[in-house]
C-alpha cells in the first residue's frame, strides 16, 4: 500500500472514531485495532522512506565527489591546450612565423580583441570610472528585526515552510 493511501486510510479511521465518540461515547476494540495497523504500517512506510533518503543522500555525496573529480580532470586538461597553444605561439614568433599549414590543420597567429586592464582605478581619469549600486534586503537581520517586534514592513512578505529532519 502506498503511504498516500496508508494517509487516508488513518483519516478515514480518525473520523469514524471520532464518530463514533459522538454517536457512541466510545470507541470500538474494532476501531482502535484497525488504527493501531494503520499506524504500524504508516509508521514502517515512512520509515522506509527515510532509509530511502538516506540511500540517496550517500548517493549525493558519491555525485558530489565524483563531479569534483571530474572538474578538476576538466581544468587540467584546459591547462595542457592552454600550455600547448602558447608553447606553439612562442616557437612561431622565435621562428617569425605567422601561419603554418600541416597536413591536417592550418595554425596562423592573429591579433586578439583588445582588452582593457588597470593596476588602480584611483588612477584612472574619473570620467571613465563608473560607480556600480546593488540594492539587496539583509534578510537575517529584517527577520530578527520582525522577531523583535512584531512589525512587518511593507512589501515584505513572511513564509515558513515545513521540512523533513531525519535523524
Amino acid at each position: 500500500m502506498k503511504l498516500y493511501e496508508l494517509t487516508a486510510d488513518y483519516q478515514s479511521a480518525v473520523e469514524k472514531i471520532e464518530n463514533e465518540i459522538e454517536e457512541q461515547g466510545t470507541i470500538s476494540d474494532e476501531t482502535l485495532n484497525a488504527l493501531d495497523s494503520i499506524q504500524g504500517s504508516l509508521a514502517q512506510k515512512a520509515d522506509n522512506c527515510a532509509k530511502a533518503i538516506s540511500i540517496w543522500k550517500s548517493e549525493l555525496s558519491a555525485v558530489d565527489t565524483e563531479l569534483k573529480r571530474l572538474q578538476d580532470l576538466k581544468a587540467r586538461i584546459q591547462r595542457q591546450i592552454d600550455n600547448l597553444k602558447n608553447y606553439v605561439v612562442a616557437n612561431m614568433q622565435v621562428a617569425g612565423m605567422t601561419a603554418i599549414k600541416g597536413d591536417l590543420f592550418k595554425l596562423r597567429l592573429q591579433d586578439s580583441p583588445m582588452k582593457i586592464e588597470y593596476d588602480d582605478i584611483e588612477k584612472v581619469d574619473p570620467s571613465w570610472v563608473k560607480e556600480k549600486v546593488t540594492k539587496y534586503i539583509p534578510k537575517k537581520k529584517l527577520l530578527d528585526y520582525i522577531k523583535q517586534t512584531g512589525d512587518v514592513p511593507r512589501g515584505i512578505t513572511i513564509t515558513q515552510n515545513k521540512h523533513l529532519r531525519i535523524y
